[in-house]
Order: structure tokens, then C-alpha cells, then sequence
């Protein structure tokens, strides 16, 4: 039986970790963005980065395209918006709010 600990994690703030996975793809990325899944598609983004060692070598357009699709998808799902209805929630604005939640803005990478 072999056992292996391969364990990935960025430091976001002194002793605090955050574990990315060794996983990851474009293809995972679309997947959880097609879900609507914000965390999921943030954690895949984070690792994606880590991936590449940076944003500048992330497949940064490639990754947008799909989540733009995602987005579209949303909306076209969403009921028409009538004069009235103020309870009717856009799941593609949640998903962008839940997304930048969910991104640890204490990376290494990222500059605020």
C-alpha cells in the first residue's frame, strides 16, 4: 500500500492556511462556474494561479470565456424581470458577490 500526503497550501495571513488542490484545471474551473458554484470555482481559480505559479502565466481569457458563458446561462435561466417584482433574486449578481467572497483577497498573488 502506498500512501502519499501531498499537501498544497498558501500562507493568506500569518498562521492562517488556506489548502489548494494539485487537481485543477479549466475544464474544473468551467465545471464548478456551470454549477453556480462561487466557492468552488473561487478554490479552483486560487489554485489555478498556484498552478502557474502567478496571474501572469494563468490562462487568464480562457478562464474569463467560461465564466462568462456560465454567467449568460444564468441569466437566460432567471425569469423575465417585470415592473413590480422586487423579490426576484439575479443568481448571476449572487454568484459574482458569493465568488468575491469566497476568493481569499490575502494571497501572495494578489494585490489589493
Amino acid at each position: 500500500m502506498v500512501l502519499t500526503t501531498d499537501i498544497l497550501a498558501l500562507e493568506v495571513r500569518p498562521g492562517t492556511l488556506l489548502r489548494i488542490t494539485t487537481n485543477t484545471s479549466a475544464e474544473q474551473f468551467s465545471s464548478a462556474a456551470q454549477a453556480g458554484d462561487a466557492r468552488a470555482t473561487a478554490g479552483q481559480l486560487v489554485s489555478i494561479i498556484a498552478m502557474h505559479h502567478g496571474v501572469e502565466a494563468a490562462p487568464l481569457a480562457l478562464l474569463a470565456n467560461h465564466v462568462q458563458k456560465a454567467l449568460l446561462q444564468m441569466h437566460a435561466a432567471q425569469p423575465a424581470f417585470h415592473e413590480g417584482l422586487s423579490d426576484v433574486i439575479c443568481s448571476a449578481a449572487d454568484y459574482i458577490l458569493y465568488f468575491f467572497l469566497s476568493f481569499p483577497y490575502q494571497c501572495p498573488f494578489v494585490q489589493v
